[in-house]
């Protein structure tokens, strides 16, 4: 009976305490319900708060679910940086880093060995840009990936940094990249260069388009591996270097074709150190600019440097396989001297007859010029003057010519000569004007008028002190020294013959 009355007694106690239980959980259930009422989720747009990214705090406009008045860290947050915005879409860690989709996010990426500040667009993991993107720096997109230095994608003006020899500097490239490698042509500007020419190295700046020197199967090799050391290009096609050597004032300055680093074909060049070569072998080294095929003067130029009378000279006109050759005209800094205009050919001066009355019209004390139509006269008849043919030149000789008509009215002359009676003042034979024979001859008409002439011979049948019947171009009015020392206008001439 004993051990009937303890088991009861313990059901009763049992029962008790579950029945406390259950009230203490009805109890607990009245108190949540009342006092304690679930979370409230509600949607919101443009919600203000702040978020944290790397250590940042930024203003944000969040677009999503909040829970009790709290944003929640999953939803579109519009960033407020300053004056600059941008989105992120995913989830955010109170940490300070982000995984999801960013549009116009900013960011820095290392291109090659350089760093650039960029908005991205695309993928982030961890803060970071991730597989494809498009990335906009200032002035330059990128669309692919940028991963760990590496490049793959689509440039258009993108900063890539070329090392030319020595040195490097950015360049902008347009075109496709693969592992770093680039496949397309690129075109640099001001990327430090070194030419050397002749003994002399020019130290300065290439911009144009260039070669990447690395093979095809050395590309392959090091396949996104490429460091900026390796990214060594050589003037290619067309482009400019400008450059000097060092510790002198010495220049050089070329615009024209390349080919893989050297100059070839045509270009323009300015130089204080090219040579012009002559006839008898010999060069003057002096200052070049003008045309050039492989870097000898070839076209349209000017040369500047000392003849072997120390006077400095400067030569402008034709050249061609680095000589004289063509138009030109050669003048020295000496004030009454003659310049040498006209044909040159191999160096040397061959001029025509009107192109040597033009270089005898140079001398400053006497200067005059020929028109058109009359150096087309001279040489169309340069026998009249070089042999004197007289059958020829008496079809020519004027009926009505004078000293004084002359004046009144030069052009009505440009086709004729003219036949007076002069005394001869004075005769000069030049037997080394520019490589030709001019001899120099002052005389008076019967009306004591005064003339200048020239013959292109030596021997002319003339003799100071006697008068003859003179046939001779007229082709303008100078100041001279007349045979008193005094300045006189005299009517110059060239000379035919006599008789």
């Amino acid at each position: 009976m004993s051990n009937q009355r303890k088991a009861e007694k313990k059901s009763s106690a049992l029962s008790i305490i579950l029945i406390v239980l259950a009230v203490a959980v009805l109890l607990l259930g009245y108190y949540l319900f009342f006092y304690h009422p679930s979370k409230v989720v509600k949607k919101v747009v443009d919600f203000k708060s702040t978020l944290n990214i790397s250590q940042n705090i930024y203003d944000v406009l969040f677009t999503g679910d909040t829970v009790d008045g709290t944003r929640s860290n999953n939803g579109k947050f519009q960033i407020i940086d300053g004056d600059r915005q941008w989105t992120f879409e995913g989830f955010s860690y109170e940490n300070g880093v982000i995984t999801g989709t960013v549009t116009d996010m900013p960011c820095t990426v290392r291109i090659l060995d350089q760093d650039f500040d960029v908005v991205y667009t695309g993928t982030v993991v961890n803060s970071e840009p991730a597989e494809t993107g498009f990335f906009e720096g200032d002035g330059w997109t990128f669309d692919g990936s940028i991963s760990g230095g590496v490049l793959t994608g689509n440039a258009v003006n993108a900063p890539v940094p070329v090392t030319m020899g020595f040195g490097e500097a950015l360049t902008s490239y347009t075109g496709r990249v693969e592992n770093n490698i680039i496949y397309d042509s690129i075109s640099v500007k001001n990327v430090p260069y070194k030419y050397e020419y002749g003994d002399t190295e020019y130290v300065g700046t290439y911009s144009g388009s260039v070669f990447d020197s690395m093979s095809e199967s050395e590309k392959k090799s090091i396949a996104g591996k490429r460091d900026a050391d390796q990214m060594y290009f050589l003037p290619d096609i067309q482009g400019s270097f400008s450059g000097k050597e060092e510790g002198t004032d010495s220049f050089f300055n070329y615009s024209g074709a390349w080919k893989k680093g050297e100059i070839v074909k045509d270009g323009t060049f300015s130089c204080d150190n090219v040579a012009i070569s002559f006839p008898d072998g010999s060069k003057e080294f002096g200052t070049y600019t003008g045309d050039v095929s492989s870097l000898i003067p070839n076209g349209k130029g000017s040369f500047s440097s000392i003849n072997s009378e120390g006077k400095k000279y400067t030569y402008t006109g034709d050249f061609k396989n680095g000589m004289f050759h063509g138009k030109g005209n050669y003048q020295t800094d000496a004030p009454d001297d003659m310049d040498k205009y006209g044909e040159y050919k191999n160096g040397e001066y061959s001029p025509t007859v009107s192109e040597v009355v033009l270089s005898l019209g140079t001398k400053q004390s006497e200067s005059f010029t020929l028109s058109d139509r009359a150096q087309a006269f001279i040489n169309k008849h340069e026998e009249f003057f070089s042999s004197g043919s007289k059958p020829a030149c008496r079809f020519y000789i004027s009926k009505d010519y004078s000293y004084a008509e002359f004046l009144k009215s030069p052009e009505d002359y440009i086709e004729s000569l003219f036949r007076q009676r002069m005394t001869v003042l004075s005769i000069e034979v030049d037997r080394d004007f520019f490589n030709r024979v001019v001899t120099t001859i002052v005389a008076r008409d019967y009306k004591d008028k005064l003339y200048k002439g020239y013959s292109l011979r030596a021997n002319t049948g003339l003799m100071e002190g006697g008068r003859a019947y003179v046939v001779g171009y007229p082709m303008t009015m100078v100041p001279i020294q007349n045979e008193k020392g005094k300045t006189e206008d005299a009517i110059e001439f060239l000379f035919c013959y006599y008789g």
